[in-house]
C-alpha cells in the first residue's frame, strides 16, 4: 500500500486541471487544500479528482490569472509540478497556464483518492 506522499509523487500533473484552492488556519497551523483533476500515474487513461491537504504550510506564494486558467481548463491548466524535500521540509511548485503556486509544508494527506 502506497503512502500519501508516494501517491502524490506519481501524479502526472501536466495537462491536469486546477479546480479549487483553499487555505485553513487550524490549531495554530496553516493548511492548504488543493482540488485537482489529474492523471494518477503513467497508466491512467483519464483524469481523476484528487483532494490533497498540505499541513504545516510556510512561505506561501500564489499568482493566478483567472481568465487564463478558465481558457485553458478543458485542455488542462496545469503545466507541471515538482515536489522537493530539503531540511526536513517539502516544497511544492505548481506551474499553471496563467500563474503558479509555491509553498513549503511539513506533511500531506490525500483526502479523496480514486486509485
Amino acid at each position: 500500500m502506497k503512502n500519501d506522499i508516494e501517491i502524490v509523487d506519481k501524479i502526472i500533473w501536466h495537462d491536469g486541471v486546477l479546480l479549487e484552492t483553499r487555505t485553513i488556519c487550524h490549531h495554530a497551523e496553516y493548511n492548504f487544500i488543493l482540488i485537482v483533476e489529474v492523471y494518477a500515474d503513467d497508466s491512467t487513461s483519464g483524469r481523476q479528482q484528487k483532494i490533497i491537504e498540505f499541513m504545516g504550510v510556510e512561505h506561501f506564494s500564489q499568482i493566478m490569472d483567472a481568465t487564463e486558467l478558465i481558457d485553458n481548463q478543458s485542455a488542462g491548466n496545469i503545466k507541471d509540478a515538482i515536489i522537493l524535500y530539503k531540511k526536513k521540509k517539502y516544497k511544492i511548485m505548481i506551474n499553471l497556464f496563467g500563474g503558479f503556486l509555491s509553498f513549503s509544508f511539513g506533511k500531506l494527506r490525500v483526502i479523496d483518492n480514486e486509485c
